[in-house]
């Protein structure tokens, strides 16, 4: 069944932000034709923030100001923008998300962050630093990844599926 398209179905004159994380192609991509469908929409990118990208500002306990500010109709993209960005530093899937996004090009920037993030960070940072840092053929990955599985947190089967294909790629 084909979807119908918003701009069919919705006032295209709507006004807002449209917050986004120019690093994820599909989030600028969506950004782009939601733009295009919707030209009164303010873009706001948010940086290495993930998907969704406000989730640094969730984390960093800041979503009800953001809420409040859609609420009382006083939106203001600049002071999301800085929000987010004192809140990134302390965030830990924006140092994630910028030390992946770096490793290729600085490695020798990215893989320090990489390493310290699968040794401490959460269950889920440790793992994807790890596969970061399996992908760039890092010789520590493997022992840090294992690591992770030895100590047993409950990794979903969708990651523990994704290691597994990655090795077997390997192979």
């Amino acid at each position: 069944m084909t979807m119908p398209r918003p701009e069919d179905r919705g006032a295209r004159d709507v006004t807002g932000l449209l917050i986004y994380d120019p690093a994820i192609a599909a989030d600028r991509a969506h950004a782009a034709r939601i733009g295009a469908a919707f030209p009164r929409l303010t873009a706001l990118p948010l940086p290495h923030g993930g998907h969704p990208a406000t989730g640094v500002l969730a984390q960093a306990g800041r979503i009800g100001k953001l809420a409040e500010m859609l609420v009382e109709d006083r939106i203001d993209a600049a002071a999301i923008r800085r929000d987010h960005r004192e809140a990134r530093r302390k965030a830990e899937p924006y140092r994630l998300n910028l030390a992946i996004a770096a490793l290729p090009r600085h490695p020798a920037r990215a893989l320090p962050e990489l390493r310290q993030l699968a040794r401490q960070g959460s269950p889920r940072g440790r793992f994807e630093a790890g596969m970061a840092m399996l992908d760039h053929a890092e010789d520590e990955a493997m022992a840090l990844l294992g690591a992770l599985l030895e100590e047993g947190p409950e990794l979903p089967p969708g990651l523990l599926n994704r290691l597994r294909r990655r090795l077997v790629d390997r192979l």
